[in-house]
C-alpha cells in the first residue's frame, strides 16, 4: 500500500466511490472491483522505475492508453468530473 491511502479511513467508503467514478467514465471497474488487485510498495514502484528506464518501451508508448486520455473532448470532460468530485476549479 502506498502513502496514497494514508488518510483513507474508511475503505468501503473509497471503493463505492472508485466505482462510481468508473461508472461515469465507462471502465472496465463500473460494474464492481473484482478483480482488481492492488500493489504493494515494491511492486508499485516496479512499476514506475520500469516505465521511467526501460527503453524497449518507447515503441510501445500509448499502446493501450484509454480513449479519453488521447481525446480532447474526453480529457475536457474528465477535468470536468475531476472538479465536481474535488468541489474546486482549476484554470488551465
Amino acid at each position: 500500500m502506498t502513502n496514497l491511502s494514508a488518510h483513507v479511513d474508511d475503505f468501503g467508503a473509497m471503493a463505492k466511490s472508485m466505482q462510481a467514478v468508473n461508472a461515469a467514465m465507462g471502465t472496465k471497474y463500473m460494474w464492481g472491483l473484482d478483480g482488481m488487485k492492488l500493489k504493494d510498495l515494491d511492486e508499485g514502484v516496479a512499476t514506475h522505475v520500469f516505465s521511467a528506464f526501460d527503453p524497449t518501451i518507447a515503441e510501445q508508448n500509448g499502446e493501450e492508453v484509454y480513449p479519453w486520455a488521447t481525446n480532447k473532448v474526453s480529457a475536457d470532460m474528465l477535468w470536468k468530473l475531476s472538479e465536481r468530485l474535488v468541489g474546486q476549479e482549476f484554470c488551465y
